[in-house]
């Protein structure tokens, strides 16, 4: 069985302290000259993402714009926190590497260059074999999980279907692993629950 993990709060705690992703917004909403409330904030959150050209149309702005300086604004911000180290890995990754001796993968709809940020700036390059965020374009917000693209690229790169166990913590992962006919195991942070469980699980 090889594991497939969720990046944010799975992996990196980028949870607990949400500072860098309301810098971001903020940038965003100042550049884009909107007022950087709560509501205009929670508007851009990731959890509203596939909304964006609703936001973008209730603003007067072109989509493709908005997602642009949204996305240059969150990917500068998130990368910067990583390698400062204002957000971190929990500290319990290494129980991965002791509980398994098939290649584990990582599979996030944070940007491609945050999922490699953290491998590379933790040291983490011969842990996960198979990396995969999203791109940049707007078009990649329709190939998020839960749907199948993320799956349908880790088979191709792995050389195949194998019997996957996907390590998430939302119900959008739940689903992904669902739909995809991968094991599931959930994780809860903020309920104390780490990776122990896992380890329980597939010992």
């Amino acid at each position: 069985m090889q594991l497939v993990f969720d990046l944010d709060g799975v992996l990196l705690d980028s949870e607990s302290d949400l500072g860098w992703l309301w810098d971001a917004l903020d940038a965003t909403l100042e550049s884009i000259g909107k007022s950087p409330t709560t509501e205009h904030r929670d508007r851009l959150a990731p959890g509203n993402l596939r909304n964006i050209h609703q936001v973008a149309d209730d603003w007067g702005l072109p989509a493709p714009e908005l997602w642009r300086v949204r996305n240059e604004h969150y990917l500068a911000a998130k990368l910067a926190a990583i390698r400062s180290g204002a957000i971190e890995p929990f500290d319990d990754i290494g129980l991965i590497e002791a509980a398994s001796v098939d290649p584990a993968h990582i599979i996030s709809n944070s940007p491609q260059p945050v999922v490699e940020a953290f491998v590379e700036t933790n040291g983490f390059d011969g842990l996960f074999e198979v990396r995969l965020g999203r791109g940049d374009a707007l078009d990649w917000l329709e190939r998020l999980k839960p749907a199948p693209y993320f799956y349908d690229r880790l088979v191709a790169v792995n050389g195949g279907h194998v019997d996957y166990l996907y390590v998430g913590n939302a119900e959008t992962d739940r689903a992904f692993a669902e739909t995809t006919g991968m094991g599931y195991h959930h994780v809860d942070r903020s309920a104390g629950d780490g990776l122990d469980s896992l380890v329980t699980r597939i010992e």
